[in-house]
């Protein structure tokens, strides 16, 4: 029997002739809205089905007093369902209702059974086994008894995600982040299905998860930030659709956002930056050849670091001509130069005819902050002759 939306479902109508009491069996559903004749309604969990019994030790059960039978009539309900017997003696003996699941002729545990009754009672119970059993009168079975039928509820398959989070809602690039996503059975069969989670349009990762009827299960997934472009990052859980299912709309959840931020930029080293020029003088590369005039000459230094951490350093060569006066300076390249560490640096010059001195002078960053803000007081000079 399917379930359908209002306030009512259809009567279940009693046997041609029966004349029962009350027999429609009325099944009223969650929460509804009537408005005018338009009806709306939200099936509920559970239907209510009532039924009217009539009980005689001689002529057996009947929906009517009076109308017994031998063997009584056939009733059911669907899985589910909550069920009320209103049962009557109609021969003012004791009688007592049994559904007997097992069908062993004794009364078990979990099987509906209700009350000793002479005049009447009403017994209600919850129609949770499916299947066709057995009904009777435990003080008189041989006369008083029928068949019941508990309809097996349809299957239904859905899964939906509920939930979606993150550990971190902020991180540097290369921090992990943890995704744990929750999904839940929300059908009547066990499902297995694909949980993904994803950050933007990235796949962070997918596992296949199998989920018991009603039952949720939680799935983490890390997410790897190293190398992802700083930025923010909308975090989504995805569960695949399984055969059979309707409602995808909850197959998927987006929640929250990360952001993934560049890392900061290295601290200034530390210490007492220093360099100087060491060992011999500066020198040109062809100072024990004649240099032809107009042609390029390389002077070269040596720097060695004197201080405790790592320091940047280049060297300024200056030049003069024979009486004293500035021709002009070029500079090395710079040199990272490592503690206690001599680096070698040069400079190109394009020299002209005549002698010339040269001054060279060390200069270093002081404090990392790419400013060559100190010098070593110290000099070197060389000199030179370039002929025709």
């Amino acid at each position: 029997m399917g379930h359908g939306l209002g306030i009512f479902s259809s009567s279940r109508n009693p046997p041609s002739g029966s004349g029962a009491r009350g027999y429609p069996s009325v099944k009223q559903f969650g929460t509804a809205l009537a408005v005018g004749f338009v009806i709306i309604g939200v099936v509920g969990p559970l239907a209510n089905v009532d039924y009217d019994l009539y009980g005689d030790g001689v002529t057996g059960w009947g929906f009517t007093s009076g109308g017994e039978s031998i063997p009584g009539p056939d009733m059911e309900a669907d899985e589910g369902d909550l069920v009320t017997m209103h049962l009557f003696s109609d021969d003012a003996l004791p009688h007592r209702w049994h559904l007997d699941y097992d069908s062993d002729g004794n009364v078990d545990s979990g099987e509906p059974i209700s009350d000793l009754f002479t005049d009447s009672t009403d017994y209600t119970f919850s129609a949770d086994v499916d299947g066709t059993f057995p009904y009777r009168c435990t003080i008189h079975p041989g006369t008083m008894y029928g068949s019941w039928t508990t309809n097996a509820a349809p299957e239904t398959h859905d899964v939906a995600v509920t939930s979606v989070a993150t550990d971190k809602t902020t991180v540097t690039q290369g921090d992990p982040v943890t995704i744990s996503i929750l999904v839940e059975n929300q059908g009547t069969v066990s499902e297995t299905t694909t949980v993904t989670a994803m950050a933007g349009s990235t796949t962070v990762g997918s596992n296949p998860v199998t989920i018991p009827a009603g039952n949720t299960e939680g799935v983490q997934f890390t997410w790897d930030t190293t190398g992802v472009p700083a930025g923010d990052y909308v975090i989504k859980g995805t569960a695949s659709q399984v055969p059979g299912e309707t409602d995808t709309a909850d197959n998927e959840l987006t929640d929250g956002t990360v952001t993934v931020e560049a890392p900061p930029p290295p601290p200034p080293p530390t210490g007492d930056l220093s360099a100087r020029l060491v060992h011999r003088k500066a020198w040109p590369a062809r100072h024990h050849f004649v240099i032809s005039d107009g042609g390029p000459q390389t002077f070269l230094a040596l720097i060695g670091n004197t201080g405790n951490a790592p320091v940047n350093a280049k060297v300024v060569f200056t030049v003069y001509d024979a009486g004293g006066n500035l021709v002009g300076s070029v500079e090395s390249f710079v040199a990272n130069v490592a503690v206690g560490g001599i680096s070698r640096v040069d400079a190109s010059w394009n020299t002209g005819e005549g002698r010339f001195s040269v001054v060279a002078q060390c200069w270093f960053d002081t404090n990392g902050d790419g400013t060559y803000d100190g010098s070593d007081p110290g000099t070197k000079d060389f000199g030179y002759a370039a002929v025709p």
